[in-house]
């Protein structure tokens, strides 16, 4: 009896860690081996587009592919590169090394396009980053200024 009992009481918890995901960890901004670090989006009007910024830290021993960012507020988005002071260009994905940060918030960034609603400052919005190997991470977005050097 005791170890029917056990098992069952380790179902739940390994069932409540599987809903709960990360958090039930206490850490919410980690993706198996990934850290998420600052995650804002610029303020906008509705239809406009914005910027969302963040960083990905990758703790693990092998290459990660970051493929993305959804958004329920706008109709797309997509990830962009400086290659010149003031000009950045669309890509489909970004590759974080083992051991490196992606830095979303100088020299790429992530664009909203088309913002089916304003965005005000204050508020915190639901995405899902996208990775190669399939996995997703919903994170929270804050719309605001990012503080320098987050």
């Amino acid at each position: 009896m005791v170890i029917k009992i056990g098992k069952a009481i380790l179902v739940g918890i390994l069932a409540l860690l599987w809903v709960c995901g990360d958090a039930a960890w206490g850490h919410p901004d980690e993706v198996g081996t990934l850290t998420i670090h600052h995650a804002y989006a610029e303020p906008a009007r509705r239809g406009d587009d914005t910027l969302v910024r963040l960083a990905i830290e990758n703790n693990g021993a092998s290459m990660r592919q970051f493929m993305g960012l959804h958004i329920d507020v706008a109709e797309a988005s997509q990830i962009e590169v400086k290659v010149e002071a003031e000009r950045f260009v669309p890509i489909t994905s970004i590759a974080i090394p083992p051991g490196e940060l992606l830095d979303l918030r100088d020299g790429a960034r992530i664009r909203l396009l088309a913002l089916n609603r304003t965005l005000i400052a204050g508020e915190s919005l639901e995405a899902l980053l996208d990775f190669a190997d399939g996995r997703e991470k919903r994170i929270q977005v804050l719309v605001g200024q990012g503080k320098a050097g987050h």
